[in-house]
This record gives structure tokens, C-alpha cells and sequence, in this order.
């Protein structure tokens, strides 16, 4: 009694998709969980960034497509966020194939920030 970290109060400070996002972060077999309330406030901070990108995208006129079929890449930049974006994906879907949440979640994280 006494030792355990209030989820709630998580919650509370930091918003539920900061604590979900360090759960499955943290998530590994045969490891415990050791709340750390430094990481959720980074895992909110990388919600927020997301947030942030959406609604730049938003409002330059950036949305999703119409179409199954990609556009065109012709500039090298183009090409290369494509390619990570596949890379980033591959190792999403390998990740939760074998249930490794952490994996997954890292594989984002390191998208986004990288």
C-alpha cells in the first residue's frame, strides 16, 4: 500500500494517449513496468508533436487521398520519406505479427522523431 502510481493521477497530468503510448512503449515479455513519470511526460510531448503536425498539414491544404494509388514522387525528398514511411510500416507489422507492442511503438516513435 502506498508504493503503487495512481493511473488516474497520470491521466489526469498527462492525458490517457501519453499513458497508453507508454505502456505499449515500455511492454516487453518478462519485463516489469516500471512507471516513470519523465517518459509519459516525453510520450505526451510526442502526442502533442503529432497534433501539431496534423493540424499543419491541416491547414496548408495537406490531406489524405482520394485514391488507393500513390501520386507520382519525383523529388528526391519525396522518394526518401516514402521509403521510410515503407520501412517504418514493414517494421510496425513484423513487430505486432509477434505481438512485441514495443517494438511497434519504438518503430513510431523513431519515425516521427528521426
Amino acid at each position: 500500500k502506498g508504493n503503487t502510481v495512481d493511473p488516474l493521477g497520470l491521466i489526469d497530468k498527462y492525458g490517457a494517449d501519453a499513458l497508453r503510448f507508454f505502456m505499449a512503449a515500455m511492454e516487453s515479455q518478462g519485463r516489469d513496468i516500471k512507471m516513470d513519470e519523465k517518459r509519459v511526460e516525453g510520450y505526451r510531448n510526442f502526442a502533442t508533436k503529432l497534433w501539431n503536425a496534423s493540424r499543419f498539414c491541416q491547414a496548408n491544404g495537406i490531406g489524405g487521398s482520394t485514391t488507393l494509388e500513390p501520386p507520382a514522387a519525383s523529388l528526391a525528398v519525396n522518394k526518401w520519406i516514402i521509403a521510410e514511411t515503407v520501412k517504418t510500416v514493414q517494421a510496425v507489422d513484423l513487430a505486432l505479427a509477434d505481438y512485441r507492442f514495443d517494438g511497434a511503438a519504438n518503430a513510431i516513435y523513431q519515425f516521427v522523431w528521426s
